[in-house]
């Protein structure tokens, strides 16, 4: 049985902290940029404290969901830049799990949490448009969780980024209405120097584009010694070859938990197909490296034999494994599928969270 995720609870954020984040919210939702925009039109603003780029995609261009979410880290950078300008965008749950975004939607009245409604009724808040007006809801998206509520560094965040962003917004609807050109490869940033105070021209906005982040170097796997020295130790079959993978998915493991992050590896015996090894992470920041190696581990002393040939299909396991391979005399090699644990994976059941 897994260990729970650890629950990120919301920081205490004053009264007049959220009066601002609903009024910025409310005045970004009656500007409505989900009739011109989409994924691919981005909104940028940079980090008040990291100087990094902050990116903005607005939904609502399908009629179902209706906000905005803003995208920030190296790896909430990496998952909008490539849904943005990849015509097929590789997107999965490994690299969603990563990602750092902060969600405003505009949601009716009857769908904000209890929560919610009790803070709106307690501040006196009520957004513009009448009866048929929409309420922001706030949600926060950090690395290796489930989305939840915002804490006071994404309120900090949220009331730098959300006047820009609507400023931006409202000088970037002439161009589209007019479908004017747009400088290629550029998304419309909130020019350096300039306050929300000051109005801002279409001929102010900053074109500028951005570099999509590396991927960062993985952690390579290390093992207690004694441990190698035991599997070193066991007979070596060169025609051995173990199928190995990790993976992320969401799964609900207990009533009042909710749905939380899951991680997990296989191995498998390529020429029979059974499971030899199986890890579950242990923690939220339990890396798929980590697992990945512990669950070699575990299949190569189930079988009692050091196989020939290790294969993935990732190329983060291959760098973070490939040393201690090395240790066991083992060949780690990329290949394109790996089939015994493709059929483990859909033989799962779904509420496992880690299936196909």
């Amino acid at each position: 049985m897994p260990k729970k995720s650890a629950k990120l609870t919301a920081e205490k954020i004053p009264d007049d902290t959220w009066r601002a984040l609903y009024e910025a919210a409310d005045a970004l939702g009656e500007l409505q940029l989900w009739q011109l925009m989409g994924d691919a039109e981005l909104l940028g603003v940079d980090d008040p404290h990291t100087g990094e780029p902050v990116l903005g995609a607005v939904m609502g261009r399908l009629g179902e969901v209706f906000g905005i979410a803003i995208h920030h880290g190296p790896a909430g950078l990496r998952w909008i830049l490539e849904l943005a300008t990849s015509d097929e965008p590789e997107l999965d749950m490994d690299a969603f799990l990563a990602v750092a975004v902060l969600k405003v939607e505009f949601v009716k009245k009857a769908e904000l949490p209890a929560e919610d409604k009790r803070r709106v009724k307690a501040l006196g808040f009520t957004p513009r448009g009448g009866m048929r007006a929409r309420w922001p809801l706030f949600e926060s998206k950090r690395p290796d969780h489930m989305p939840g509520p915002i804490h006071a560094e994404d309120a900090r965040l949220l009331l730098h980024a959300l006047p820009r962003l609507t400023a931006l917004g409202a000088a970037v609807m002439p161009i589209l209405e007019k479908d004017d050109p747009v400088p290629a490869d550029g998304f419309a940033f909130w020019p350096a120097g300039k306050t929300p105070d000051e109005p801002l021209r279409t001929e102010d906005i900053e074109w500028r584009h951005v570099t999509m982040p590396s991927e960062p170097a993985p952690a390579i796997f290390s093992a207690d010694e004694k441990a190698i020295a035991q599997l070193a130790a066991l007979p070596k079959h060169p025609g051995l070859v173990i199928e190995l993978d990790a993976f992320a998915g969401t799964a609900t493991i207990a009533a009042d938990t909710g749905l939380q992050t899951m991680k997990a590896a296989l191995a498998a015996e390529s020429r029979s197909g059974s499971i030899v090894g199986l890890e579950l992470g242990v923690t939220p920041a339990d890396t798929l490296e980590n697992i990945a190696g512990r669950a070699l581990m575990a299949g190569i002393k189930a079988l009692g034999i050091c196989p020939g040939t290790v294969q993935v299909t990732k190329r983060n396991l291959l760098s973070a494994l490939a040393p201690f391979a090395a240790k066991l005399g083992i060949r780690i090699v990329h290949c394109h599928e790996l089939p015994a644990i493709e059929e483990a994976r859909a033989a799962m059941p779904p509420h496992f969270g880690l299936g196909r």
